[in-house]
């Protein structure tokens, strides 16, 4: 994943209350992490497509079931364990919504990532390593936003198994919020998409 971190030359480290005074003041999106303010990369259309057609269908479902409190791009999430706060592109909290602050949430059921060819090594690898540091995560959906591509992870008792989704005639299901999303309205109206198994051939060539 390619990111500007914003103190890379003074070393200061921020506090959280310095993180929410620099994001009040300005038009870009910053993660805080354990005192290093990182600039967010800017997002394709495709990515923000993606986003848009997630946050729709879980919003939809969220007036079935009461207890899903669904949450777009631009909720944070506080990972206590590496003093962090960021921003998945959607998520879901199963029941009452547990806060850090009147800004930040901590625990997240279910977490979607739009990846790109720049962050999928960082969404699949370390940030996903991140997330399950939250007790409450069980689920981990990551969207490839160039090819009709979705990978489910789920948590089990012994580890995380994992479901491939290729193709716009899939459904995709999620076991821990009862939920099935076809790949059709997942990529609703995103142009230009790949052939997934040219995505899913890449990635088995790299180490």
């Amino acid at each position: 994943m390619t990111v500007n971190v914003l103190n890379s030359v003074t070393e200061k480290i921020f506090t959280i209350e310095e993180y929410y005074e620099l994001i009040e003041k300005s038009t870009r999106k910053y993660e805080f992490h354990n005192g290093k303010i990182i600039t967010m990369p800017n997002t394709s259309i495709n990515h923000n497509e993606i986003s848009g057609n997630i946050f729709g269908q879980l919003y939809i479902l969220s007036l079935q079931k009461e207890t899903l409190r669904v949450f777009n791009p631009e909720q944070k999430v506080y990972l206590e364990t590496y003093n962090q706060m960021v921003y998945p592109d959607g998520c879901v909290v199963l029941g009452k919504v547990e806060k850090f602050d009147k800004y930040t949430i901590t625990n997240p059921s279910v977490i979607f990532e739009v990846a790109s060819p720049s962050t999928v090594r960082y969404d699949r690898g370390l940030k996903f390593k991140k997330y399950q540091s939250l007790s409450s995560f069980q689920q981990y959906v990551l969207i490839d936003q160039d090819a009709p591509l979705v990978e489910v992870l789920t948590k089990t008792e012994a580890n995380w198994k994992i479901e491939i989704y290729t193709g716009l005639d899939e459904v995709v299901e999620l076991s821990s919020i009862d939920c099935s999303i076809k790949m059709s309205d997942i990529y609703r109206n995103v142009e230009d998409l790949e052939s997934p198994q040219a995505q899913i051939d890449f990635e088995e060539k790299v180490d």
